[in-house]
């Protein structure tokens, strides 16, 4: 589906992560969970050029994707922003995303109707929406610039915010401050990343009322993290498991890459201040680019192997 494809790709090119406040302004006020790239100053970083280096121009879906719609996110893509009232990005169905970067709103619309979309026309706003209707999902291009996707009512909403929603004053900072940055108020999903039979463990993440966090890109790469705990003690009890989950890491790090991955994880700083519990981990980018090859070999000599 064209709607499916175009909305996978904006946000895996974002993967590849100063907030625009018109963007902002689309969120639902009450989502849970919130997150945002500069795909333009991701870009322009040493490791954004090096990650961009390494999506092939070859790659079947990209090459379509640019053949039918006149769209490649390695180039038109300038910023795009994510909202959920769910408990998470995956799975949630209540998503949406608003997207500032390039669009060739006529051959999207061409493309769409090749491939069995639909193309219509809501409050003058053309939409692009799957053949099965609201199945796929929608896609709003409110000029030739900005688009909004995610299910029909989602993108109705949306559109309804572009003249009476507000930016959220936190969101905004972060999107100041960071190149890549999220927010949650539904900080007890992060207890999946506990290593299996830390049942305790994983539930005191259900004690962390909110976190934000984000990534900053340059010859050093940070990331910085805070987390509102409900009480001093919860607090306390959550740097300690981050403590563990990171010896955990170490220790199943694999010979391939235990040295990128202790280096990092000694340049962590991890700190408490009341109910708040801080995060940095700050890494050279010519670390990281070594780590991500490391990892890469690694992974093909095991698939042989296999």
């Amino acid at each position: 589906m064209l709607t499916r494809r175009l909305a996978i790709f904006a946000l895996s090119a974002a993967a590849t992560f100063a907030a625009d406040a018109t963007l902002l302004k689309l969120l639902p006020p009450d989502a849970h969970v919130v997150m945002g790239l500069d795909v333009e100053q991701g870009k322009n970083s040493p490791f954004g050029r090096y990650l961009l280096s390494q999506m092939q121009s070859d790659d079947d879906g990209i090459t379509k994707l640019v053949n039918l719609t006149g769209f490649d996110p390695r180039r038109d893509l300038r910023e795009i922003v994510f909202a959920s009232r769910g408990t998470g990005v995956q799975g949630s169905k209540d998503g949406l995303f608003a997207a500032r970067g390039a669009f060739n709103v006529a051959k999207i619309i061409a493309a769409a109707n090749s491939e069995g979309g639909q193309a219509l026309v809501y409050q003058g706003f053309n939409v692009v929406a799957g053949k099965n209707g609201d199945t796929d999902g929608w896609i709003a291009f409110l000029d030739s610039t900005l688009a909004v996707g995610g299910s029909q009512d989602e993108v109705k909403a949306a559109i309804a915010r572009r003249t009476s929603g507000t930016a959220d004053a936190n969101i905004t900072t972060l999107g100041r401050t960071y190149d890549a940055w999220m927010y949650t108020v539904e900080p007890a999903a992060l207890g999946r990343a506990v290593p299996a039979g830390q049942a305790n463990s994983a539930e005191l993440f259900k004690a962390v009322q909110s976190a934000q966090g984000g990534v900053k890109l340059g010859n050093t790469i940070t990331v910085t993290g805070e987390a509102i705990a409900r009480s001093d003690k919860d607090a306390t009890a959550l740097h300690d498991v981050i403590k563990f989950v990171a010896g955990m890491i170490q220790l199943k790090s694999t010979e391939a890459n235990a040295t990128e991955v202790a280096s990092l994880l000694d340049s962590m700083k991890l700190s408490t201040s009341g109910t708040k519990v801080n995060l940095t981990v700050s890494i050279p980018q010519s670390q990281l680019e070594q780590f991500i090859e490391r990892s890469r070999r690694s992974t093909r000599k095991t698939a042989r192997v296999q």
